[in-house]
């Protein structure tokens, strides 16, 4: 038995396969859908937070990944909350944001029907 026998290598077809799996999995719409998730938490980014839009994005795709991977529905959202808790750089009302958006985009077959960031605002102050 080598030293690096089971060492978790992998071919660049094997990455590039696994990159596509996600990005069809999390943003299907593609590149157009994550500018405008970008767009969308630049705007929404409460006053005072120390995250850019780069670090909000990775929790958006992180919890967005989880809800998929889950169903969609209860155990998706649980989940999701489960996965955003370890995310300790976001701030509750961040989360709340992320949720909403990741909600509402996991829905979307088109991006023309991609919600404006005045109605994330009023789903999220609906929820309050």
């Amino acid at each position: 038995m080598g030293l690096l026998d089971g060492w978790p290598f992998r071919s660049r077809e094997e990455i590039e396969r696994k990159n596509r799996e996600f990005n069809d999995r999390v943003i299907p719409l593609g590149e157009a859908q994550k500018e405008r998730v970008m767009e969308l938490l630049g705007e929404l980014k409460p006053a005072g937070s120390r995250n850019d839009k780069k670090e909000l994005l990775f929790a958006y795709l992180v919890a967005k990944d989880r809800y998929i991977q889950k169903g969609k529905g209860d155990e998706g959202s649980a989940a999701m909350a489960a996965e955003m808790k370890k995310l300790r750089y976001l701030s509750d009302e961040e989360q709340l944001i992320i949720k909403t958006l990741v909600k509402y985009d996991s829905e979307l077959i088109n991006i023309d029907y991609y919600p404006t960031a005045d109605k994330i605002r009023a789903a999220i102050n609906f929820a309050k």
